[in-house]
């Protein structure tokens, strides 16, 4: 019995298999020319050397249909042309000034737009359509402006009687049919370039010399055609001649276009697109691990349909002519990406920032590749070859490195999770900074026995790293940590944990943030460089406007909050766990259950003062324990209290919606104290005993945050 899943070496030309569940079938040099798979599941389908592309009869139709095109598109080349050189042979016997001047402008737009399209032309296709649009648009401007200088000086002059309006329709008449003309070269000669090109697409070499001849051809029956309906015989071999450069131009765009130069795609897109219309169709299909080695694939449809098309892991191994291809959006979009992914041979080549996600590398050759910011997440790259590849800032979630060759491998900030597969990888050490810097291990002794780079890895599975190359201002990443932990808990309940701090020398630092497996790690990456970077904005507005400070004493504080012992100090601040028992004996404390548990509060964690049972507030988790003397109390009470009352005055005159608003409440504020001798030692004294933490605790107002962040940096800098 024949297995219905096995459709190999069968001819399937024209099925329809829309919306059919195909997974794993076996299509292997089968002819699916014309057949339709569009919306389709032909996961692990395999496809291996089948024959894809138009159906016979409709790949001789577009043929067909390509020379008629090509004949028309030369006819009407030629006319436009002898119809431009009739009108200046035909006024050159009037010698008067006015059609002397209107041959020189006509003459001169079509000069200086082909002369400018020809040029532009050889460097790309794009910059020479925009200079002919932008020079017609132009030439039209400076046509009307003529046409009234003109009119105006023959009406003053009294020497015609023709209006202003008549003057304008004659001038911009005569000089549009110049412009429309060298605009209309530059389209005839992409025209011809992609008529050209549907046919090297579908039938081949043949046709596409067939149609080359024929466009050369057809310029002289329409001045034969001409001359017979009376035209002036003077135009008619000037006209052929003229022509016969823009028939080049179109062929010139043939060649570059098939020779692979990105500079001339829009040509070859614009062939595939309808060179694709009635071809094999896998729109809106999932072919997921789906197999095309050696498949031909030409006027073959990979756009999306209402669903996205699924190429995750689809092999395209040495498939043909995949490039002339309609690939939509997917991977096969980008020629280079397109390219890899059929030769499977990337060595020395650049892919930065390439969307390879869910590509097929199976043991591709990428030795000394760059992949720096590239996304491979999804990506099979089993037994490839990476040695000395710049895997740096890739995005590598998901993807597959079993049996990979990884010896010399940059991996500095990829991102990696506990789907990554790093099973069997062949590596003798890595680096991780660029520049061959940080290697592991670290002596060149050493290189990684068997097993040790999963081992190494497995435990930054749920991790980013954030490296700062030039220090870090801790004041702003402590801010900019707590912001983002505290979003990231009230909105998806997901907890964040400093792991680890490295300093790598040079000023370079590399902080190791500890996620959940289900975590979004380029979300959280992003959100954490993003807040730092306004947190270290904020911080020197911040000192600016309210300490009044150069540029160099700003850099002096940055410089002051990169200093290492800061963070050994904040590491050290964290929260104690405590249960304290008075048992209503003074003095008689009992301390159980204490640990050190880091919740990344990083702030606000001090144990200050011998614990007095009658004046301790007992409480558990975390909280301040203070035991101050009555006389500090009751000057951190006054501060608090005239403070907050200076609080309340200003707020009545000044807006605090916003936060800069905020700021200059509390700035303000600050200058109030610095005014009042009295208040000001008493908020020193209360500082330094006790803690700016106290003292926001006690104002115990929406701004106190603000204001004792400009109250520590007042002090500071005193």
């Amino acid at each position: 019995m024949e297995n219905a899943n096995n459709y190999s070496g069968k001819n399937l030309r024209g099925r329809n298999f829309h919306d059919k569940h195909l997974e794993n079938c076996n299509f292997q040099d089968s002819d699916i020319r014309g057949a339709s798979f569009a919306n389709a599941n032909l996961k692990g389908a395999n496809f291996n050397g089948a024959k894809a592309g138009l159906a016979p009869y409709w790949a001789i139709a577009l043929v067909i249909i390509s020379c008629i095109v090509a004949a028309l598109l030369a006819s009407v080349l030629e006319f436009f042309v002898h119809r431009t050189v009739n009108i200046i042979i035909f006024t050159s016997a009037d010698t008067t000034p006015e059609t002397i001047w209107d041959n020189i402008w006509l003459v001169g737009i079509i000069s200086v737009m082909s002369v400018a399209f020809i040029y532009y032309i050889f460097k790309s296709l794009e910059a020479a359509l925009k200079v002919t649009l932008t020079l017609g648009i132009a030439a039209i401007g400076l046509t009307f402006f003529q046409g009234v200088i003109q009119a105006g000086v023959g009406i003053a002059s009294r020497n015609t009687t023709e209006s202003v309006t008549g003057t304008l329709i004659r001038f911009l008449g005569r000089n549009g049919i110049g412009v429309v003309t060298s605009i209309g070269i530059g389209v005839v000669a992409v025209a011809i370039a992609v008529v050209i090109t549907i046919a090297e697409i579908v039938g081949g070499s043949k046709a596409r010399n067939t149609i080359k001849f024929m466009t050369y051809f057809m310029v002289i029956p329409p001045g034969l055609f001409l001359y017979k309906s009376g035209a002036d015989a003077r135009a008619i071999i000037p006209g052929i001649v003229l022509s016969l450069p823009v028939v080049f131009i179109g062929n010139y765009l043939v060649l570059k276009v098939l020779s692979g130069k990105e500079e001339y795609s829009l040509v070859l897109n614009i062939a595939v697109f309808f060179a694709s219309i009635g071809g094999t169709s896998f729109r809106g299909a999932d072919l997921t691990d789906a197999n095309f080695t050696q498949a031909v694939l030409k006027s073959t449809d990979f756009r999306n349909s209402d669903r996205k098309t699924d190429l995750t892991r689809t092999c395209f191994a040495d498939a043909i002519e995949l490039n002339y291809a309609a690939p939509g959006d997917t991977i096969l979009a980008e020629p280079l990406v397109r390219d890899l992914l059929v030769t499977r041979n990337g060595q020395n080549k650049i892919y930065d920032g390439a969307n390879l996600r869910g590509a097929n590398l199976k043991e591709a050759s990428l030795i000394k590749a760059s992949f720096k910011g590239a996304d491979i997440s999804e990506a099979t790259l089993q037994g490839a070859w990476l040695e000395w590849a710049n895997l740096t800032l890739t995005q590598a979630v998901g993807t597959d490195f079993t049996s990979a060759h990884m010896t010399g491998a940059c991996l500095e900030a990829w991102n990696i999770e506990h789907t990554t597969k790093l099973d069997d990888v062949d590596c003798r050490f890595v680096y991780l900074l660029e520049n061959n810097c940080e290697r592991r291990p670290s002596s060149e002794e050493f290189k990684f026995a068997p097993g040790e780079f999963t081992k190494l890895f497995e435990q930054v599975f749920n991790t980013v790293d954030l490296i700062f190359q030039k220090g870090i201002d801790w004041k702003a990443f402590i801010h900019a940590f707590d912001n983002v932990r505290t979003e990231l808990i009230n909105t998806k309940g997901t907890e964040i944990a400093v792991q680890g701090i490295e300093n790598k020398g040079d000023g370079v630092f590399v902080v190791k943030v500890a996620v959940p497996d289900y975590a979004n790690k380029e979300q959280i990456y992003k959100e954490l460089v993003q807040e730092y970077e306004r947190q270290l904005l904020e911080q020197k507005q911040y000192y600016t406007f309210y300490l009044g400070i150069k540029d160099a004493e700003i850099k002096r504080l940055e410089e002051e909050n990169t200093n290492i012992y800061d963070l050994l100090r904040r590491q050290a601040d964290q929260p104690i766990y405590t249960t304290i028992n008075t048992n209503n004996h003074k003095g008689d404390i009992i301390m159980s259950n204490v640990k050190k548990i880091s919740h990344n509060n990083l702030t606000n964690a001090h144990v200050v003062g011998v614990v007095d049972a009658d004046a301790v507030n007992v409480k558990q988790i975390g909280e301040n324990i203070n035991n101050y003397p009555p006389e500090q109390k009751q000057n951190l009470a006054q501060a608090a209290a005239e403070i907050k009352k200076l609080i309340d005055q200003l707020t009545q005159n000044y807006p605090t919606e916003t936060e800069p608003q905020q700021k200059k409440v509390a700035g303000e504020v600050i200058k109030q104290i610095e005014s009042n001798q009295t208040l000001r030692g008493r908020v020193i004294n209360v500082m330094k005993a006790m803690g700016i933490e106290a003292l926001q605790e006690a104002i115990d107002h929406p701004l106190a945050n603000i204001l004792c962040r400009g109250l520590e940096e007042w002090r500071e800098s005193k």
